[in-house]
């Protein structure tokens, strides 16, 4: 069964819309900046800014498409994110080889780091948060006739880390149930994610690991990768290349699929979806796969830095 990521993100915008509505403040800014100019990335920016319109928010790019210093990218990104107009900052991957480094995060101030790439963020990176909504959803396909019955349980909670959770909630322990969720209902699985990159692997496996989940983390220096990945029910795929194929999974697996490529112009996964759809149980394609869920969960962390910055909350 293929797992539409556009129907499931189109539910958790739903949730945000009433979110948003009942801020005090409703002028949200979504501030995106990019070096480069690669056509793929500013596509991505494009499709962010489509559901920043959805849900009225205003987006706000800032594009820099000639070679600048780290000095300068670091002062953009200050005054960006110090503008009491910005919301949340998001710095579209990958930059320049040059000017990549962790420590450019520290430039926005904790709370309006909504992609939880900084340890001191107190947000959890969306691309995990959207692979933790895929096994949620599955889950609740197992065990409802109709999971859309149950969609608004879809959204993936706690909604900031564990260690952060007192700041906003009079009894955190009531909150962590989605933790323990994934912790009882997944426990027994074998899970295997391939990558660990910064844009794919790095932070789905830091959403894992926060989560409770065990898993095998495979990167390309593994020598038979194929001894994990054919033990796997679950096997979340960031690579950027074809590396599955029929003989390498199990039957009955759970296949999700983060890496992108080109083929002949042409969007495609980590597998190709008629080649393993006899075996896989669940799976999601290249395309309306865990990209629009991504970006949701990018507008579900700025409407909570919002209510955050309302209240007057510090991290």
């Amino acid at each position: 069964m293929q797992i539409n990521g556009n129907y499931l993100a189109q539910k958790i915008l739903d949730i945000l819309a009433r979110r948003k509505a009942q801020l005090k403040n409703k002028n949200l800014r979504l501030c995106a900046i990019y070096v480069g100019k690669d056509q793929d990335q500013l596509g991505y920016l494009k499709k962010k800014e489509e559901v920043a319109k959805l849900l009225s928010i205003e987006f706000q790019l800032k594009h820099i498409a000639k070679k600048i210093s780290f000095q300068e990218l670091a002062e953009i990104i200050h005054k960006t994110a110090n503008d009491p107009k910005t919301t949340g900052v998001i710095i579209q991957q990958p930059i320049p080889s040059e000017l990549q480094t962790n420590t450019i995060y520290d430039f926005i101030p904790r709370v309006k780091e909504i992609e939880g790439f900084s340890d001191k963020s107190p947000f959890f990176p969306p691309l995990g948060l959207a692979v933790l909504t895929i096994l949620k959803y599955i889950y609740l396909t197992d065990i409802y006739n109709n999971p859309d019955d149950k969609i608004n349980d879809l959204i993936v909670y706690p909604e900031i880390k564990e260690r952060y959770l007192h700041k906003i909630y009079e009894n955190p322990e009531g909150i962590k149930l989605d933790k323990y969720f994934f912790k009882d209902t997944f426990s027994n699985k074998k899970i295997v994610l391939l990558g660990r990159g910064l844009t794919g692997g790095g932070p789905i496996a830091k959403t894992l690991n926060e989560f409770g989940l065990n898993f095998i983390n495979l990167h390309s220096g593994v020598p038979d990768p194929s001894m994990f990945t054919k033990e796997a029910d679950i096997i979340i795929s960031a690579v950027g290349k074809k590396v599955i194929t029929p003989d390498l999974i199990k039957d009955g697996c759970i296949l999700i699929n983060v890496g992108l490529h080109k083929v002949n112009g042409k969007i495609a996964g980590d597998f190709n979806k008629k080649e393993i759809e006899a075996k896989a149980k669940f799976f999601t394609s290249a395309v309306n796969g865990i990209g629009p869920l991504n970006i949701a969960y990018i507008y579900k962390n700025l409407i909570e830095s919002a209510l955050f910055q309302e209240r007057g909350i510090e991290f």
